[in-house]
Order: C-alpha cells, then sequence, then structure tokens
C-alpha cells in the first residue's frame, strides 16, 4: 500500500491526540466538581471551557478549564464591593472540603480561574466563578483583580464549533489541532492564540474536507485575514486586537509562505508524487509530521534514527501553596439558604 499524504494525515491527527485514559481521568474529575458543588447549593451547573471543551486540545493534556454558575440566589455578588473575589474564596472553600489535598496556585493564577491541583490527578483545574445574565445566554465572570463581573460568550462558543464541526462530518477539530500544532515550527507564530487558528479555520473551512484540502484552504486564507481584525467566532472580539504593525506583517508573510508550500504539495499529491507531497508537508508542519518511509529507513541506515513524533511526558504535579482565596473570611451565612453539607469525592 502507497504511503501518500493523506496516510501521513492520519498519523500525524493520531501523533496529536489526547491519551485516551489522561481524557477520562479529567471528564471524570469534572464531572466529581460538578456534583460537589451543586451538592453544595454553591452552583446550578457547570460548563467546560478552552480547547478542551471544544475538542480542540493537542496532547498532551495538563489544564483544564471549567466555569462555575454560581446559584441565582448569589445574584447580589455582581454588585457588591468585593463580590469577584469573595465567589472566588467561595470556590476555594467548597473545592477544599470535597477534595481533601487540593492545592490552589498561585504563581499562575489568572485574574478569572483559581488553578487547583488535585493530589490524585496530575491535570490542573482552573475553576471560574460565574453568574447566569438573565437578559441573554451569556454570563458574567468574575474578575477579582477589577473587582467586576465581565460578559463571556463562553457557553456560544462551545455551542458554534460543535455546529460547525458537526457540518464537517467531526473533522473540523482535527483539523484544528493540526493548525495549531504548526505554530511550533514557526517562531513568528509561537505566540498566538489556539483560539485564532480555531477561528482562521471556522472561516475558511465547510463541510467536509480532506485534511490537506482543508489544511491547505484556512493557510491561503490565514495569510490574507491576518492582514486585518480576526474575530472570534462568536463575533465578539478581534483576536489580533494586541498585535503591533510588525507582527501582523511577519505572520502574514510566515502564512503566505506556508500557504504556497501547502499548495505545492497538494500539486506533487495530484501529480502521484507522493513522497515529495509528503516531504514539503514535513516542511510545514516540521517534526510532528511523519517523514517519508524512505526517509525513516535512510535515517535508521544512518545510526541516527527517525525521530518520530513523540508526546511530551506528561507534567509531574507540582506542589503549591494555598494562594489569599484560602485564608479569605467569607461567611456564607450572609447567602440565605446556602446549604454546607458536601458529600465525599468519589
Amino acid at each position: 500500500m502507497t504511503y501518500n499524504a493523506r496516510t501521513a494525515f492520519g498519523d500525524f491527527d493520531q501523533a496529536l491526540a489526547l491519551e485516551p485514559g489522561r481524557y477520562e481521568r479529567a471528564r471524570r474529575r469534572h464531572r466529581q466538581i460538578t456534583a460537589a458543588l451543586k451538592n453544595a447549593a454553591l452552583i446550578e451547573s457547570s460548563c467546560l471551557q478552552g480547547s478542551f471543551a471544544r475538542k480542540t486540545r493537542i496532547a498532551p493534556l495538563d489544564d483544564v478549564g471549567m466555569v462555575m454558575v454560581f446559584h441565582r440566589r448569589f445574584a447580589r455578588l455582581v454588585k457588591r464591593p468585593g463580590g469577584a473575589a469573595d465567589a472566588m474564596a467561595m470556590l476555594c472553600d467548597a473545592v477544599t472540603e470535597a477534595f481533601p489535598g487540593s492545592r490552589f496556585g498561585d504563581e499562575d493564577r489568572t485574574s478569572r480561574a483559581l488553578q487547583v491541583t488535585f493530589a490524585d490527578l496530575d491535570v490542573t483545574f482552573g475553576l471560574t466563578p460565574a453568574l447566569a445574565d438573565p437578559r441573554c445566554t451569556d454570563l458574567l465572570t468574575a474578575n477579582w483583580e477589577r473587582d467586576s463581573w465581565e460578559r463571556s460568550t463562553v457557553r456560544t462558543l462551545n455551542r458554534v464549533i460543535g455546529r460547525h464541526d458537526h457540518a464537517t462530518d467531526g473533522r473540523f477539530v482535527h483539523q484544528v489541532r493540526m493548525l495549531k500544532a504548526l505554530r511550533n515550527g514557526h517562531p513568528a507564530l509561537r505566540e498566538t492564540r489556539g483560539l485564532l487558528w480555531e477561528a482562521l479555520a471556522y472561516e475558511a473551512v465547510s463541510g467536509p474536507r480532506q485534511h490537506d484540502d482543508a489544511i491547505a484552504t484556512a493557510l491561503a486564507h490565514a495569510a490574507q485575514a491576518v492582514t486585518g481584525p480576526v474575530l472570534d467566532p462568536t463575533g465578539s472580539a478581534d483576536l489580533t486586537a494586541d498585535w503591533t504593525d510588525e507582527q501582523r506583517r511577519a505572520r502574514a508573510d510566515v502564512l503566505a509562505a506556508l500557504a504556497e508550500q501547502a499548495a505545492e504539495a497538494r500539486h506533487r499529491e495530484r501529480s502521484g508524487d507522493h513522497a515529495g507531497a509528503i516531504r514539503v508537508w514535513h516542511g510545514v508542519f516540521g517534526a510532528p509530521f511523519p517523514a517519508t518511509p524512505e526517509d525513516r529507513r535512510s535515517e535508521a541506515a544512518g545510526g541516527t534514527g527517525h525521530r518520530t513524533a513523540r508526546r511530551r511526558s506528561a507534567p509531574s504535579p507540582r506542589v503549591r501553596s494555598f494562594g489569599p482565596f484560602a485564608a479569605r473570611p467569607v461567611t456564607w451565612s450572609v447567602f440565605a439558604g446556602a446549604a454546607r453539607t458536601l458529600p465525599p469525592a468519589r
């Protein structure tokens, strides 16, 4: 059987996939956190956020984002001075009771998420307090640094990406992972946000497309799109708003060159030069993309061995000190009817 670009893309896709056991453990902990905080009468619901939620995360999995939608009885936190920090403290308190041995991060804490490391899991969870906006489907998320509650379209974004992926027969999220992996081999693109690549692919790729076709189309679109604003898939924010003119030019130039390479790879594949196409794609993506069988044999014969796409080892769990929220004096009694019974996590 001929090893062609389509086969190579299949191997590439597998190399980027999350380790199944690690993925299932993270999903299980998500359910456990939600159940425990619901039973504590702190939250009404939760939702995953970020690339893990949208299934565009590439290996290794070391962090998971969750939005914790507080019970409506806590709506007064929005107008209460210090309410955002109080919400974080309440969240910290509830998690501590439900999951003994959990630790809360300081050095990598973001302004919206409480970073939690569990004693029995090597994945960090970022928990963001939120309240439902009764006027729409958006959420108001706590920003403790600014003592404010800010609008979030996380649920809309998850839904939009999910529908788009369904329209492509489930191929879209795989193609986004490939585009995200491309960043590491190109310094000008390395610091770009993951959501940017989802937005570029969302605009460029519609319907079921083979991976090589979708990637080539997305790169050609991206080279032009990044010369101006690029809105997230909900249309609510420009993902390039903080770029300098120099960064914009440099990134557009790199993307234009990559689009030319992708077009060349597809031309070679159509003309029957499968090895040539794979080599060009390898130049686009770098080491994660498979080499040709001939190149692998040549490297092995030379005693160097083939540099296969290897996943980075899972990060070791870090022992973190409790953050300031653990010691913040917040009494739940000010919120009528807030039960405090927490079942042990299972």
